[in-house]
């Protein structure tokens, strides 16, 4: 699939601006392909409720049943389909979005073709209109699946990203002071898991050697005189 190449990611972020307008553009579209569907299905349901019959709906149930009134509520269904499906391409998935624009391309077709009754000539009047909102819904789903992909997806805020690089190198400056045995002095580990409680990092720290004073030990010293006592005393390392 070709890329558009205004979207392509550059250094330091400059593609940013670019690639939250464009996104900007496409959620705009889908809501307005949405409004309009929605009013569009709105509409050709009440005039169905009063009787019009639409070449480009009607079809279908008119090879099941021959009552008005079924026929009526079979096109009301196959009205809420498309509105339901632009609602969809609202979301992340704007393949829907082409689904529509084929949906209004095809009964346009069959209203033309049909040319039963002025109903079909309301019809494709009304999927003119729905062709007009959404004959670029190719490119922007094409141009979404591009922004998926690129670093800095859904936000594109240079905010954000300049925060969490300032935060990762000063991570690297606190690693770095660690010592090639891989531990570091009591000092550096306090200030180390200082800085990632602030920060809500609760990632694995390195490994922290606390070096403690030897204490003395002069259970071998003592001296224990052969006798009924049982105490000792304790040898002083001081000599006169």
């Amino acid at each position: 699939m070709k890329q558009n190449e205004e979207l392509l990611e550059k250094p330091n972020h400059m593609h940013y601006p670019a690639c939250l307008g464009r996104k900007t553009d496409i959620d705009n579209n889908s809501v307005k392909i949405f409004i309009v569907t929605l009013a569009i299905s709105f509409v050709m349901s009440i005039l169905s409720l009063l009787g019009l019959r639409f070449a480009s709906l009607s079809w279908l149930p008119k090879l099941i049943t021959d009552n008005e009134v079924s026929i009526a509520f079979f096109q009301i269904f196959e009205l809420i389909i498309p509105a339901a499906i632009s609602a969809v391409g609202c979301t992340k998935y704007k393949a829907a979005d082409v689904l529509v624009f084929i949906y209004f391309s095809f009964s346009a077709l069959l209203s033309i073709i049909a040319k039963e009754s002025l109903s079909d000539s309301f019809a494709l009047i009304f999927c003119v209109i729905g062709i007009s909102v959404s004959y670029q819904s190719y490119k922007d789903y094409k141009d979404y699946e591009q922004l998926k992909n690129t670093e800095g997806f859904p936000i594109f805020s240079r905010i954000l990203a300049e925060k969490e690089e300032e935060k990762k190198n000063k991570f690297n400056d606190v690693y770095s002071n660690t010592s090639a045995t891989g531990t570091m002095d009591t000092a550096t580990a306090v200030n180390l898991a200082d800085t990632m409680l602030r920060n809500g990092d609760t990632g694995t720290m390195p490994e922290i050697v606390a070096v403690m004073p030897r204490d003395m030990d002069y259970t071998h010293k003592r001296y224990m005189p052969n006798g009924e006592k049982t105490s000792g005393m304790l040898e002083c390392p001081i000599r006169l």
